[in-house]
């Protein structure tokens, strides 16, 4: 989002290695190995500070063991029609 010359980046921040390692991380495949390059990004961005996050969403979830088909998602969204309830081996 924030790359030089991206069209989200509207802050006009620019930083070679930050965009070697964002660019770096889309060729990478293996999730923890990818993982780790956004942070080593995600640190450059807040050394530097071209934006101020002032607020984080959070959500909060509790879920019985019953219900099934239920998984997390970056958008958290999750359509109910996958899920459904399982009874208890009790």
């Amino acid at each position: 989002m924030f790359v030089t010359g991206g069209g989200n980046n509207e802050t006009g921040w620019s930083n070679p290695e930050y965009d070697r390692l964002i660019a770096e991380a889309a060729r990478t495949i293996d999730p923890p190995k990818r993982l780790e390059v956004f942070q080593k990004a995600e640190a450059i961005l807040l050394d530097e500070l071209p934006i101020l996050p002032i607020y984080f969403y959070t959500h909060v979830a509790a879920q019985r063991p019953e219900v099934k088909g239920w998984y997390p998602t970056i958008l958290d969204n999750h359509p109910y029609k996958y899920l459904y309830l399982e009874p208890s081996a009790n």
